[in-house]
């Protein structure tokens, strides 16, 4: 038998590239890494390159990774343990004092993690990381009815506070919150973390609580972003919309109850202009729902041009089959008015879906395709008139002369109720279950 010295280069290789592919290969990274110098050289990056820490692992976080292995980590997942309720309704304390202890615990566990964070170097080899943050309970599936200040599993009796200074943190340039995190996250908070992340490159922020129901939202997005940030994602769902292809069925349980008794607290005209707004300094944007095209487009002032955008995924209420034609070609006229004012743009979404049905409109033009194209993809058809294929002409004569290419793509509708999104074929950041 060959002993592992005497084996090419190559093949050495070859196994360890075997060993870190297989299903189960980060349980054993620790232990492969131990095994000689050069297996601690290919597997320690990996045994760091992601981590998932708890409140009680912070205290050892420093000794368990030093100032070397930094250069490693890529990403850090923040699970927020929420302590065991005390329930008015259940007899077992004060609701008020659940309230208290859930916001005490995340307030220690993102001091304690930020307070960290504050003494990594910014640019670590040049990588930046990702930061995610997500909260559960060992309690949670027991306590889902409004009496327990609960609603289908989420947390509705009150937001967290963070009445606490945080260090700035300049390691971190991508941050991330999914809807399984079933916390409210309320936009002034989510600020307050925000203006903590002076270098942050990418937001990426799946909330399971309307935009709409929270006041706090447009002023989020006007002065907490921060100056640096170039992508940003709010993927939120409709009740309405795509259930059939959404996870968390509970989830869109709690979303329809809840708003059934509520009047949303934000004007979406309003929220809509600033994401408009702030999109001039942005290279891609992806907002889905509750934040309409319709809105986006007719915020555009007539003197803003979006030097820097090269996507923008938006959704529309008006593609629908029921809608007015002349409506949705006005949409597409503004769409087109306002790629008049994105020298970059490369691709432009605008989509919408329900139970049997979904559609999108897609523009695209890059140096490696050569043509700009439009295309109305989806399970009926709405043909371009003259004057939005004279308003697309524009945009393709003003980027390289080239003539504009038209497609029409039908779906089945009874495929759309298993992959509508997939179908649309829409970019991989909205894509993502």
């Amino acid at each position: 038998m060959a002993l592992w010295p005497s084996l090419p280069a190559e093949l050495r290789l070859e196994i360890f590239e075997l060993l870190a592919q297989d299903r189960l290969a980060h349980f054993h990274f620790g232990s492969y890494a131990v095994v000689s110098h050069e297996w601690l050289a290919f597997f320690e990056p990996k045994n760091f390159r992601r981590l998932s820490l708890r409140l009680p692992c912070l205290d050892d976080l420093d000794r368990m990774v030093n100032i070397r292995q930094r250069e490693f980590v890529e990403h850090i997942r923040l699970d927020i343990g929420v302590e065991r309720y005390n329930c008015q309704s259940c007899g077992t304390g004060k609701s008020e004092s659940c309230a208290a202890i859930n916001s005490d615990v995340a307030r220690r566990a993102i001091l304690k993690l930020f307070s960290i964070l504050s003494t990594w170097e910014p640019n670590r080899g040049g990588r930046g990381l990702k930061l995610e943050i997500s909260a559960y309970s060992p309690k949670d599936s027991q306590l889902l009815g409004p009496k327990h200040g609960w609603l289908d599993g989420h947390d509705i009796s009150t937001s967290w506070s963070l009445e606490t200074t945080l260090p700035e943190v300049q390691a971190v340039t991508k941050f991330v919150i999914h809807p399984h995190c079933r916390r409210h996250f309320c936009a002034s908070y989510l600020g307050l973390l925000l203006d903590k992340l002076p270098r942050l490159e990418c937001l990426v922020y799946e909330p399971w609580y309307p935009l709409l129901y929270d006041s706090g939202y447009k002023t989020l997005i006007e002065a907490h972003l921060p100056k640096g940030l170039r992508a940003l994602t709010v993927f939120e769902l409709d009740p309405d919309h795509l259930v059939f292809e959404y996870p968390d069925p509970g989830h869109l349980k709690f979303l329809r109850r809840l708003m059934a008794g509520r009047a949303p607290v934000q004007d979406a005209t309003a929220l809509g202009a600033a994401f408009a707004c702030r999109s001039l300094e942005l290279e891609h944007l992806d907002v889905t729902f509750n934040v309409d095209a319709e809105q986006f487009f007719d915020a555009r002032e007539p003197l803003w041009t979006w030097d820097n955008l090269r996507s923008l995924v938006l959704t529309s209420q008006l593609l629908t089959p029921m809608a007015e034609p002349l409506e949705i070609n006005g949409m597409l006229e503004n769409a087109a008015a306002a790629a008049l004012c994105m020298p970059k743009l490369e691709t432009m979404y605008v989509w919408n879906g329900a139970k049997r049905e979904a559609c999108a409109f897609v523009y695209y033009q890059t140096y490696e395709t050569g043509h700009p194209t439009i295309i109305w993809r989806g399970t009926w058809n709405h043909g371009f008139v003259p004057r939005v294929i004279q308003a697309w002409e524009g945009v393709a004569s003003k980027r390289n002369r080239s003539k504009l290419r038209l497609q029409t793509q039908y779906l089945d509708p009874d495929d759309v109720d298993s992959r509508a999104m997939s179908m649309l074929d829409l970019p991989c950041g909205v894509v993502r279950w």
